[in-house]
């Protein structure tokens, strides 16, 4: 009978921790908090990258 009590009493917190997880999962997918500021690989201003890093000469005469 204490075991069940025993397991009855650790069940709330468990299962509040998992709706927890849950709800904080969907919150951040919904708000796509994890895609805020530029992706990776993507300049911030190509053009202004292409200014500042011209093609060396090799890369030119071939």
């Amino acid at each position: 009978m204490s075991s069940i009590s025993e397991w009855l009493s650790h069940f709330w917190p468990v299962l509040m921790l998992i709706a927890l997880a849950i709800a904080l999962t969907v919150f951040v997918f919904r708000r796509r908090l994890f895609e805020r500021g530029y992706r990776k690989g993507e300049a911030k201003d190509p053009s202004q990258v292409k200014r500042e890093n011209p093609p060396d000469e090799w890369s030119r005469s071939h």
